[in-house]
């Protein structure tokens, strides 16, 4: 079950991201996305380049330049990894116009996790989608748990309220 889920996420999202390109070619970015810069600039605080920058004590300045300077990157693509000459910024901007996604399948009866696929590609995104989708259902579903309780105690309350 595994397998077949890896395969098929693979074969969809190579249509998709196919799809996605041809949608925004020669589209000018900086233009068409609300907050560009920002998105951009945290994709950059958050990569391991930057990590490791700052651990060498660089300046921002130094950080600016070395970003914008064109460097050997490993990028990945649903053909395959590359090895290609660019900006590490222009990197970002690749990485940034990805589509992801996750899925986990589960036996209903027994809680038995039959497949489970984090992202897209763990090697380039150290992150897993559904482990953090998780936490996030958890908070609404706990709103949603308060909610429904403050429904049962308000006519409750009115009525203890009327009754005086």
């Amino acid at each position: 079950m595994q397998q077949y889920a890896e395969d098929a996420q693979r074969e969809w999202m190579r249509k998709l991201q196919h799809q996605f390109n041809t949608e925004w070619k020669g589209v000018k970015l900086s233009t068409r996305i609300k907050n560009y810069k920002l998105l951009i600039d945290q994709g950059m605080r958050q990569s391991d380049r930057y990590r490791q920058l700052k651990l060498e004590e660089k300046s921002d300045e130094e950080i600016a330049t070395n970003f914008n300077t064109p460097d050997m990157v490993n990028l990945f693509t649903w053909k395959g990894n590359i090895d290609t000459l660019m900006k590490p910024i222009d990197s970002i901007v690749y990485c940034q116009m990805l589509l992801r996604n996750a899925m986990m399948s589960m036996d209903p009866t027994t809680g038995y996790v039959k497949a489970w696929v984090g992202g897209i590609n763990f090697e380039h995104f150290k992150y897993d989608q559904v482990k953090k989708a998780h936490a996030r259902l958890a908070q609404q579903l706990s709103l949603l748990r308060m909610q429904s309780r403050l429904k049962m105690v308000t006519p409750l309350a009115c009525r203890l309220i009327m009754c005086r």
